[in-house]
């Protein structure tokens, strides 16, 4: 059958046996050189599109076979691999008399001369004379096929060799995952095995991809060869009707393109460039409507055929050609060309195709640049939030890497505070608003020991000890009485369980955390603290995150305060069930979430064993933060209120609270930062008004192993 055409075996036209070497008597050179052996099926392939006379047939085409040593010589039959498709192909075996393998040279030589025995005696004449060049070409073997590829150029030859050494190279069936890689750890081996086999897979089409354009590129540059020489050779009338019809059809091409009919828009730009090869803008038109209808080799060819037309925009689709392809590395040189371009419109887009190729390559700091640019650049809401969400999951990526073999986490946190109204613990500890009317210094330690013995991606378990206790430079606080003081520590153990996932469509976390809690005061100085409450219970945090600037959180916290302050009274006896109710919303007005604003709700229920120590409190808080740029400084403010009744004492206590706060902090390093924080409070009450302000400095270091 004719489709079948480029298999069949080739015709041997002619064999010209110029001397006696070619039937054995060869040289000891032409014996000793390596080459095709004579008994060996060999195919030739050749772009030649001048032969391609007739889109709906199969045309053929001759090339001439010449031995390097022996001057041995044949004409071989070619036909067409395809109805239009430009390019030739022939298998044939020959016999060679004694010559048992020979070294070839192949000739194109002018078809119209291979037409009769006269003009194919003057091709052969002049092969011998080198009046007609050889051709380059690569050699290699295909399912016991002698393969010659032929090509016009050294540079296509060196193309081709290139993409068939990638397309031949026997990457290890089994890949191998290496040990310790936290991405194994974050993706699994299994995964990480699956994509290292697609990528070696992706690997050998890309060579296959490559080794077709080329031929498509020697066969497109033929045709354009051939079509700026019939330019050259009209008249001047001719080829300005010629270059006004093919803008006409361009701008009819344009029309199709802007409604989506991307099919007719393809064909009139093709008989633009077919009118006007010189006008290489029609080239680049051609070629974008080829990546629009998914011809993403052919695509690749023109457009870079087409010059520097439009060259961002050119590099821009070449990229998107190369990702439709899955050759991932060419992509990326041609989107990096483009953001490196800075253009207004374009680099922000292939900023962000870039990032995306990075990102599926698991290269999450650089990823995390290219969409960190898009940012920085872009004018288009829709492309900045996609760059935002692909930032956010790869913060959270790094960040679990990062922590993910850390099993022990250390934190302290030391501070000074003067306060101008110390407040100190009363005969009920729950109320912790007694004030002194003295003021002072306290010396503030915090300190927690975590151990994380799983950190998955959805699930988190640790056990944390903490450490928290005041100490006042006064020494008057400590003498008040027995049971009235300035200074405490606080001793605690918690185990939090974090899923992390979704809920419906939103991102969600889960926070379930038991814990026990003793506190102590310091009623004399010099005294070993007292133990004055104990409590434990669970605490259960859940947070939303409803878009990427807002996130919501819902905390229930349920806990048993058993006070071991002997008391004379009953009524006073604070040992209580406490139940807590709280949300919070944080809302950012900026991509970086460091400018937003946080509303607190809260509401609290502490139900004691003395009617004296019942309380509800009703908590409000909004605090708004924002970066100074100024050496690089972190600033909020919170304004507070609170009610806070005690409706069951024998004289009703009605607390309204009203605070205000502000601060400055400074990272330094990873492990390291400090802060400033100044507040003011001021407690209106029937029974218990005071007011005060703060001024404070901590420094918090974090180091992990």
């Amino acid at each position: 059958m004719k489709f079948q055409a480029a298999w069949v075996v080739g015709v041997v036209s002619l064999v010209l046996a110029i001397s006696s070497s070619a039937h054995g008597g060869g040289s000891k050179k032409s014996r000793r050189t390596r080459g095709i052996p004579t008994s060996s099926a060999v195919r030739i392939v050749y772009g030649l599109p001048s032969q391609n006379r007739d889109s709906t047939k199969i045309e053929s085409a001759k090339a001439v076979l010449k031995d390097r040593n022996s001057n041995f010589m044949v004409t071989i039959e070619l036909e067409e691999t395809g109805p239009d498709s430009g390019t030739f192909a022939g298998i044939f075996a020959m016999g060679a008399g004694e010559l048992k393998k020979i070294s070839p040279q192949i000739y194109i030589p002018p078809q119209e001369l291979l037409q009769n025995k006269k003009g194919l005696e003057l091709a052969i004449k002049m092969v011998q004379e080198k009046k007609i060049k050889s051709r380059v070409f690569i050699y290699r073997k295909e399912e016991g096929v002698h393969i010659v590829d032929v090509y016009d150029t050294k540079e296509q030859a060196r193309a081709a060799r290139k993409a068939y050494r990638e397309q031949v190279s026997d990457p290890s069936p089994e890949p191998k995952v290496v040990k310790d890689n936290p991405v194994v750890d974050l993706l699994g081996a299994a995964q990480m095995a699956k994509e290292e086999a697609e990528r070696k897979e992706a690997a050998k089409k890309a060579a296959m991809q490559e080794l077709e354009r080329v031929r498509m590129e020697q066969v497109e540059r033929q045709k354009a060869l051939e079509r700026k020489k019939e330019q050259e050779r009209l008249q001047a009338a001719e080829l300005a009707r010629r270059k006004k019809e093919a803008g006409e059809l361009a701008e009819k091409a344009m029309g199709h393109y802007l409604k989506g009919e991307f099919t007719e828009a393809r064909d009139l730009f093709e008989k633009s460039v077919e009118l006007d090869p010189s006008n290489t803008t029609y080239s680049y038109q051609y070629g974008v409507s080829l990546y629009k209808t998914n011809e993403f080799n052919k695509s690749v060819v023109v457009l870079e055929m087409a010059g520097d037309a439009n060259p961002n925009e050119r590099d821009f689709y070449l990229g998107l050609n190369f990702h439709k392809l899955k050759e991932k590395e060419r992509a990326l040189k041609a989107f990096q060309k483009v953001r490196n371009a800075q253009d207004k419109v374009l680099s922000p887009s292939a900023a962000f195709y870039e990032g995306i190729i990075l990102f599926e390559e698991h290269r999450y700091e650089p990823a995390k640049d290219s969409f960190q640019f898009v940012l920085d650049t872009s004018e288009d809401p829709k492309l900045d939030e996609r760059a935002e969400e692909y930032i956010e999951h790869i913060s959270r990526i790094l960040y679990y890497l990062e922590n993910k073999e850390k099993q022990w986490i250390f934190t302290g946190t030391f501070g000074t505070n003067y306060d101008s109204n110390v407040l100190l613990f009363s005969d009920a500890y729950v109320q912790q608003d007694s004030p002194s009317d003295m003021a002072g210094v306290q010396l503030i330690f915090q300190g927690q020991v975590q151990w994380r013995p799983i950190y998955e991606k959805q699930h988190e378990w640790s056990t944390n000890l903490s450490y928290a206790m005041t100490s006042t430079t006064n020494s008057s606080f400590q003498v008040v009485d027995t049971l009235r003081t300035a200074d405490y520590s606080l001793a605690g153990i918690s185990m939090p369980y974090i899923f992390k996932g979704t809920l419906g469509e939103k991102g969600y976390q889960l926070k379930a955390s038991p814990f026990f809690e003793s506190t102590s005061g310091d009623p004399v100085a010099g005294a070993s603290p007292t133990t004055i409450l104990n409590s434990f219970g669970a605490l259960v945090s859940n947070t939303l995150v409803m878009t990427q600037f807002w996130f919501s959180v819902y905390d229930i916290e349920i806990r048993k305060d058993n006070s071991l302050l002997s008391v004379t009274d009953p009524n006073d006896d604070a040992s209580a069930m406490k139940y807590t109710v709280k949300s919070s919303q944080m809302y950012f007005f900026d991509k970086k979430r460091e400018q937003g604003i946080i509303g607190d709700l809260g509401y609290i229920m502490n139900s004691a064993t003395g009617k004296n120590s019942n309380y509800t409190k009703l908590d409000l808080g909004v605090t708004y933060l924002r970066p100074i740029e100024w050496w690089k400084l972190s600033w909020l403010v919170k304004v507070g209120l609170y009610q806070q009744s005690y409706a069951d004492k024998e004289t009703p206590r009605n607390d309204s609270n009203s605070s205000l706060l502000t601060g400055f902090s400074k990272k330094f390093a990873d492990w390291v930062a400090a802060s400033l924080t100044m507040g003011y409070i001021n407690n209106a009450s029937n029974t218990n008004q005071y007011s005060k302000y703060t001024i404070g400095t901590s420094v918090i270091m974090t180091t992990s192993l």
